[in-house]
């Protein structure tokens, strides 16, 4: 089964002449590792933000589970990123502000679970990860690959059919 679908699909920055993707073709099937390869620039991470339904404004089709992304409302866009997809980034984006455990729990707040039972869940992914002792740190005093665990456990909080992750 497909999750995704693109089809001879392309994306210009606005302003810039010549396409950052050009023709594209990519099935993600589910339940398979599918890895995009190339060099420092060449649209790897533009591809990952459309693909995690973060920019629409591209040329070809593009079905989430057979689906065209074009005719999804952006609160179905929200509710489909924040259930279904969970997203790596590069510079992990935690929030400052927040614990560890906030950052974590937060997904699925948004997604309304119970604080209680999001946090149980939180706590078991730190726990997998091996930062639990670090659940009320903020994000700045953790090393560089804690914060990507973190990261990683927030992306998988509300156990998503796909992960999307970016390096």
């Amino acid at each position: 089964m497909q999750v995704m679908n693109i089809k001879k699909f392309s994306f210009t920055y606005h302003g810039v002449e010549h396409p950052s993707l050009r023709d594209i073709t990519l099935p993600i099937k589910k339940n398979k590792i599918t890895a995009l390869i190339g060099p420092s620039g060449c649209g790897k991470s533009t591809l990952l933000n459309i693909l995690g339904l973060l920019d629409s404004s591209f040329e070809g089709e593009f079905l989430f589970e057979g689906k065209a992304t074009n005719s999804i409302s952006s609160n179905q866009l929200s509710d489909i990123r924040n259930k279904k997809i969970g997203f790596i980034h590069q510079f992990f984006n935690l929030i400052p502000e927040l614990s560890v455990l906030e950052n974590i729990i937060l997904p699925g707040l948004i997604n309304k679970k119970k604080e209680s039972v999001v946090t149980k869940e939180a706590c078991n992914l730190l726990q997998i990860f091996g930062i639990l002792d670090k659940k009320n740190i903020k994000p700045n005093k953790l090393s560089g690959g804690e914060q990507q665990r973190a990261a990683s456990a927030r992306a998988l909080i509300n156990t998503p059919d796909l992960i999307l992750a970016d390096e």
